[in-house]
């Protein structure tokens, strides 16, 4: 699975996006408050269909509504568009290989996770790291580095990774 175009109309601060993504990893680059988060939030939604705030405000201000439209490609021969209102029931999975299309809130949301193979708890392993620290982290003391992985990847992850370092360590020794 990979995501290669996200069209945003309306969507929090983003009246008009259009975005290809190439490869498989991406990095959102931006000031404070230009919409990176909300960039990823509109990804998620588009995915899961669930936001922590109303759809009414989602939509831009002034605006009456908006929408998200997301191309996957699923393998070399398919890709999927994944359509979704922030007001009204015209939810829709398209196939590019001339599959029907699937309409409907419902029924979009139970195939979009099938077709991608993930249940919804998948996108939650984004992580957010300022452009600073990515180079910090290379040239700092073991303590700024400790605090700088455990903000990366969690406290857990950070502890899990360090009990698997260190027990490599303590096999090369």
């Amino acid at each position: 699975m990979r995501i290669k175009h996200v069209s945003l109309r309306n969507w929090c601060q983003h009246k008009k996006v259009d975005v290809s993504l190439t490869g498989n990893l991406i990095g959102i680059v931006g000031k404070i408050g230009s919409g990176k988060s909300n960039f990823v939030d509109a990804i998620r939604y588009a995915i899961r269909a669930e936001h922590e705030r109303k759809k009414d405000r989602l939509i831009t201000a002034g605006e009456t509504t908006g929408s998200i439209e997301v191309h996957i490609e699923l393998s070399p021969n398919c890709e999927i568009s994944v359509f979704r209102p922030l007001k009204g029931k015209n939810h829709s999975i398209t196939f590019s290989d001339g599959r029907p299309e699937i309409q409907g809130a419902d029924n979009v949301n139970s195939a979009l996770l099938d077709l991608l193979g993930v249940d919804k708890t998948t996108l939650d392993n984004i992580v957010f790291v300022g452009q600073d620290e990515i180079g910090s982290i290379l040239y700092c003391r073991d303590s700024e580095r400790d605090r700088l992985a455990q903000q990366f990847f969690g406290i857990d992850k950070a502890n899990r990774i360090e009990r698997i370092i260190s027990d490599r360590l303590n096999r090369i020794v």
